[in-house]
């Protein structure tokens, strides 16, 4: 991919992650907006959803997780980098793929929180050019809502969708997303948990 078509991509994808903050009504840090710029831009092409090295091709996001304590510090951070902005990307794009899989977007959100999590503790001992811990532990605090905020971008550039009311609710009833209520209520479903009495014990 030549620079400037990089470059155009890194603007629009900007300006839709400002449009998305905003909707979502989401604050994140200078340092973590490109980051998130960097990672949309960098997944638009195919070949970055590919694992590192060609023995771990065959491997689940799972067992990559668990191999990296056996690997060296800087070796440990690729992996758990991987992981994080592999898992972040595909739940935020692809979330309803997931509904044909036998493990859900929860396993994979927490997958990829704790890489994030665990990679601020590596970066803190190891210089690498992989980011600053403080961008890390934010997708760590921040990691659903930013699945949010991806599948925002989704929407608004058609790379992906939401249509299946059922699926919506059913994933607001485990997380909560302020998105996915928001989406229910535009397609007149008052999520039930909103409208529960709530009791003073």
């Amino acid at each position: 991919m030549s620079r400037l078509v990089m470059n155009t991509l890194m603007e629009f994808f900007y300006e839709s992650l400002q449009q998305a903050l905003a909707e979502q009504k989401i604050q994140v840090g200078q340092a973590t907006e490109y980051y998130l710029v960097d990672l949309l831009s960098r997944y638009s092409k195919a070949e970055s959803l590919l694992q590192p090295t060609h023995e771990q091709q065959e491997k689940t996001y799972g067992e990559l997780y668990l191999e990296s304590y056996h690997l060296s510090p800087s070796e440990r951070s690729k992996i758990l980098k991987y992981i994080g902005d592999t898992t972040l990307f595909l739940c935020g794009f692809f979330s309803e793929s997931f509904k044909r899989k036998l493990v859900d977007i929860d396993y994979y959100a927490m997958l990829g929180r704790a890489s994030y999590s665990h990679l601020v503790e590596v970066s803190e001992y190891i210089k690498m050019r992989i980011g600053v811990p403080e961008v890390f532990a934010e997708l760590v605090n921040k990691f659903l809502d930013l699945i949010d905020v991806i599948a925002e971008i989704g929407e608004k550039t058609q790379l992906s969708g939401s249509t299946d009311l059922l699926r919506v609710y059913e994933r607001w009833l485990r997380t909560h997303s302020k998105r996915d209520r928001k989406l229910l209520r535009e397609k007149g479903i008052e999520p039930i948990r909103d409208i529960t009495p709530k009791f003073i014990h």
